[in-house]
């Protein structure tokens, strides 16, 4: 067993499948604990086709693994503070086809690795093993319940935690523009938003303007509280005088994220 001092991951507030057409049991009728020791869900997909993480984290094993061909195993940091391990197993290990390297951090939707041939995949034939273990990596990810180590408690059902968890935040109205203040030239932006995530936290909120490819605008940050599926209307003052061309964009920062996100319609 191999433990990191690694930096940990960016909060994970949604996730998604690995791929669009991913199917729980599409191959060999393999879902979470049918067969009943099964770990994970199995998907059938051919040779060559690409794997993508499933929420943000830092990658934690990118290797060979006996069952598995070659496994990658990412961390993600779940904003209650817990923690999963995504295990994307059954991968490639041609020229042109790399998985993600050991101690990467991905973004939700980064390419981890591509599926492997039979020849090599150590399992049946080409397909994908999603497993979900719960808590921060140590070491393990087994794909079936063969040791104290690795049993159903350790591990989530896949299909149901990502569904679960696929939400996102969302406009529940248009961006409207109207005057600062009664007869002032100046305008302000309104914009309703809908928590659809699974958790509820203090979020930041920003609204640019754009013409173009240009940036005329960008607000100071807004900070709201939302709980899970509540809805909350935000103010943005601006310095603009006119909105003849531009487009207005809310984008969101979720607690723990660096990265900004463009908030859409429901």
């Amino acid at each position: 067993m191999r433990l990191s001092l690694r930096p940990r991951p960016e909060t994970a507030w949604s996730f998604a499948f690995p791929r669009p057409d991913f199917v729980a049991g599409s191959y060999d009728g393999r879902t979470f604990l049918s067969p009943s020791n099964h770990l994970g869900e199995d998907s059938d997909h051919p040779h060559h086709t690409p794997v993508h993480a499933i929420a943000a984290g830092i990658v934690k094993e990118a290797c060979k693994a006996t069952g598995y061909g070659r496994v990658v195993v990412v961390e993600h940091r779940l904003p209650d503070g817990s923690d999963v391990c995504s295990i994307y197993g059954h991968l490639c290990g041609h020229a042109g086809f790399p998985m993600a390297r050991d101690g990467s951090r991905v973004a939700q939707g980064d390419i981890v690795g591509y599926i492997g041939d039979r020849m090599e995949n150590g399992d049946g034939l080409e397909h994908l093993h999603l497993g979900l273990r719960k808590g921060r990596y140590d070491g393990h990810f087994c794909g079936y319940a063969r040791s104290p180590h690795c049993t159903p408690k350790h591990y989530y059902p896949p299909t149901e935690f990502i569904r679960a968890r696929a939400g996102t935040m969302r406009l529940a109205s248009r961006i409207e523009s109207f005057p600062m203040t009664p007869g002032s030239r100046d305008l302000a932006f309104k914009a309703s938003v809908t928590n659809g995530f699974f958790y509820g936290g203090a979020f930041e909120f920003r609204l640019r303007v754009l013409a173009g490819d240009t940036v005329r605008f960008t607000s100071k940050i807004l900070k709201q509280k939302l709980d899970r599926g509540a809805s909350a209307s935000l103010l943005l003052p601006s310095t603009l005088t006119d909105t003849r061309t531009p487009q207005a964009v809310l984008e969101l920062r979720a607690p723990g994220t660096e990265s900004w996100s463009p908030v859409g319609d429901p």
